[in-house]
């Protein structure tokens, strides 16, 4: 499936367990089980915020990709270069995770 098309599973799939999630949070505080309907509104939102976050991250992937797609073609095609190869590969490698940085002290 191409990715212009969307993904209507993963919508549908992701839409049913939200709507298990919120249908069992209130039907546990309608029938008096606060704990279960909290629990299940923590995971509920946990589980929301997930899908957000991955959705964003996946829409900046695509957004990068396409752009870098069309400046290659640009190049390929005209032999213009926009001069943002290197500032492309300079946030790339700012996208990438590094060590913990430890904090130097310098005693005086």
């Amino acid at each position: 499936m191409d990715r212009e098309q969307g993904r209507p599973r993963d919508a549908g799939l992701a839409f049913a367990l939200n709507s298990a999630f919120i249908l069992g949070a209130w039907q546990s505080f309608d029938h008096g089980m606060p704990a279960v309907g909290g629990l299940l509104a923590f995971f509920e939102a946990g589980w929301y915020a997930g899908n957000i976050f991955n959705a964003v991250n996946s829409t900046e992937k695509y957004n990068r990709d396409v752009d870098s797609a069309a400046r290659e073609r640009l190049r390929r095609r005209f032999g213009i270069s926009l001069g943002l190869e290197r500032i492309s590969r300079l946030l790339d490698e700012l996208d990438q995770p590094v060590g913990r940085v430890q904090p130097q002290l310098h005693g005086g």
